[in-house]
C-alpha cells in the first residue's frame, strides 16, 4: 500500500505545474483570474497571483498565493471613472487621451513594481495572463522570463491572433451587431469602424516600446504586438452561443464563457438580508460595476425618482453622496455580493451598465437586464442583450425618470424577457463545464505548447491575411481572363 500511494504521488507530481497570474489590476479582472485559479489549484498545480496589496484579498479568499507589488495599486479604470459620462466629440477624445495617459502611467508603475527576483526564482512553467488593452505591457514580464503564456480576458480581437472574423458577419465590439438582416450600410460601417480601430487605436496603442529594453533587457529586440501574438493559446471569457451572436472559433481561440460562475450563498445577517428577504414584490438590483463608484448627480436623480413608485424594493451600488430624493424603498450600498443578490430567489431584474461579467451572471441566474451602458464593449453588450429578448436598454445619459421607469415596467411586466434569459441559462448551463473547460486546454498547453494549434497564418501581414493582394491581381486581370462571348 505505500509502494502504491508513492508511486500516486509520483505521478501526480510529475502533472503539476507552477502557475503565474498576471491581471490588469482592476477588481472585476483580478476576482476572474482569482476564480481561475482557484480550478487550476484543484487540478494539483500551484498557482500564484501577481497584484497589488489592495486587491490581494481576491486572490487569498481563493487559497492563492499572492506575489505582491508592494504597494497599493489604483484600479486601471478608476482614474478615467469621471470622463464615462461626456458623449460628446471633444469628450470622446479626452476619454481616448485619458485612456492612453492612463495607461502608460499603469505600465511604469508595475513593470517596476513586480518583484523581479521573486518571480524569477520561481520558475514558472506557465503564465495566465490578462489580453486588456491598452496595458498589454504586462507581457513584458513573461517574455523576460522566457516562459509559455496563455492570453486570457474578454478582449476579443480576433485579427492580431489571425482568426478570419469578418466584417460582414461579426459585429465590431463596442459599436455593431451584425444579423441576417443587417443592411449594407450596416455592414459597410462595422467594416470602416474595425479598419479604423486597427490603425488608430492597435491593441498596444499606449505601450511605450522602450518598456522591452529597460524590463527585458537581455531578451531579444521585438515587438509587443508580436509577442501577444507568440502567446500559446487564446481563451476569451465570452459567451458566444445564445448571449452574443455565433463567432468563429479556432484551435487557438476558445470561447469559454462564464469562468466566473459560481453558485449563490444566501445574504450574509443584516441589513440587506432582511431587506433583500422583504421585498415581497421583487427586488431590482442595481450595479455599474467596480469602474464606476458613482454617477452624476444629475443622472443619480432621474434614477432615484424612476424608482419612487415602484411597487418592487431596489438595492444599488453607490459610494456617492446619497441624493435627497432617494425613495424609501431604496437601498444604498457601497459593496454587493452582485452574485448572490442575482441568485436571490426574490431578485427580478437586472440594472446594469452593461460590463461582460456583470451581464454573464445575470444570465447564469436567469434574471433578466435593463442595460444603461456607459463605456466601450458596453453598447456593443447593450445592443446584443435586447436583440436576443433578454431585456431592454437605454442610453442612461439622455432618459428621463419616466422613460426608466416604463422600461422596468415593461420588462417586469412581459413574461417573454424572462422566458428568454431562462432559456439561455437552461443552454448555458448544458454546456460543458467552464471551468473543466479551461483547465482540459491549460493541462494541453502544459504538456504539448499550443504551436500546433495555430493556423499557418500568424505572422502573415493583414493585407495578405486578407488575401488584399489576390483581389487586386484579380481586379487588375479579371476582364482579359473572360471568355470573349462574354466580353462581346
Amino acid at each position: 500500500m505505500r509502494l502504491l500511494l508513492f508511486f500516486a504521488c509520483l505521478i501526480g507530481g510529475t502533472s503539476s505545474a507552477n502557475i503565474l497570474l498576471m491581471p490588469v489590476h482592476h477588481g472585476s479582472h483580478v476576482r476572474l483570474f482569482a476564480v481561475v485559479g482557484e480550478a487550476l489549484q484543484d487540478e494539483g498545480h500551484t498557482v500564484h497571483m501577481l497584484v497589488g496589496e489592495n486587491l490581494r484579498q481576491h486572490a487569498e479568499k481563493r487559497g492563492l498565493r499572492v506575489l505582491s507589488m508592494g504597494k497599493d495599486l489604483e484600479p486601471v479604470l478608476e482614474a478615467i471613472g469621471s470622463k464615462l459620462f461626456d458623449s460628446s466629440i471633444w469628450g470622446i477624445w479626452q476619454l481616448f487621451m485619458a485612456v492612453k495617459e492612463r495607461g502608460l502611467n499603469y505600465c511604469e508603475t508595475v513593470l517596476q513594481g513586480v518583484p523581479y527576483d521573486v518571480v524569477e526564482a520561481e520558475k514558472y512553467d506557465l503564465v495566465l495572463i490578462d489580453n486588456m488593452d491598452p496595458v498589454r505591457c504586462i507581457y513584458a514580464v513573461p517574455y523576460r522570463l522566457g516562459v509559455p503564456y496563455i492570453s486570457l480576458g474578454a478582449r476579443h480581437d480576433p485579427w492580431s491572433a489571425r482568426v478570419p472574423a469578418l466584417p460582414s458577419s461579426e459585429g465590431q465590439i463596442g459599436l455593431m451587431t451584425i444579423t441576417s438582416d443587417s443592411t449594407f450600410f450596416d455592414r459597410l460601417v462595422n467594416t470602416i469602424a474595425l479598419i479604423a480601430i486597427q490603425l488608430t487605436i492597435p491593441p498596444s496603442y499606449a505601450v511605450n516600446p522602450s518598456f522591452l529594453k529597460r524590463f527585458a533587457p537581455n531578451r531579444p529586440e521585438t515587438t509587443f504586438d508580436q509577442i501577444y501574438k507568440d502567446s500559446e493559446m487564446w481563451i476569451m471569457n465570452m459567451e458566444t452561443v445564445c448571449s452574443d451572436l455565433p463567432r468563429v472559433h479556432a484551435f487557438h481561440y476558445q470561447f469559454i464563457a462564464g469562468l466566473g460562475w459560481t453558485p449563490a450563498k444566501p445574504l450574509p445577517a443584516g441589513d440587506m438580508q432582511s431587506f433583500a428577504d422583504g421585498a415581497n414584490n421583487g427586488l431590482i438590483v442595481v450595479s455599474f460595476g467596480s469602474a464606476i463608484k458613482s454617477i452624476p448627480k444629475e443622472m443619480m436623480d432621474v434614477l432615484m425618482e424612476a424608482f419612487e413608485n415602484l411597487p418592487q424594493r431596489v438595492i444599488m451600488r453607490s459610494d456617492g453622496e446619497r441624493p435627497a430624493n432617494t425613495p424609501a424603498n431604496v437601498m444604498l450600498a457601497s459593496w454587493l455580493p452582485q452574485n448572490d443578490l442575482l441568485g436571490h430567489n426574490n431578485t427580478r431584474l437586472f440594472v446594469t451598465h452593461g460590463g461582460n461579467n456583470g451581464q454573464l451572471e445575470g444570465l447564469f441566474h436567469g434574471v433578466p437586464m435593463l442595460t444603461l451602458p456607459v463605456f466601450g464593449d458596453q453598447f456593443y453588450n447593450a445592443r446584443r442583450a435586447s436583440l436576443r429578448g433578454h431585456g431592454l436598454s437605454l442610453d442612461l445619459k439622455s432618459s428621463s425618470a419616466e422613460q426608466v421607469r416604463d422600461a422596468i415596467t415593461e420588462i417586469l411586466s412581459d413574461p417573454k424577457y424572462r422566458k428568454s434569459v431562462q432559456r439561455c441559462s437552461r443552454i448555458l448551463l448544458d454546456m460543458p463545464e467552464p471551468r473543466k473547460a479551461l483547465s482540459f486546454w491549460v493541462n494541453h498547453v502544459l504538456k504539448f505548447g499550443g504551436s500546433h494549434l495555430k493556423p499557418s497564418s500568424m505572422q502573415l501581414p493583414l493585407w495578405k491575411f486578407f488575401m488584399l493582394d489576390v483581389a487586386a491581381f484579380l481586379a487588375m486581370h479579371c476582364e482579359a481572363m473572360l471568355p470573349t462571348q462574354i466580353k462581346e
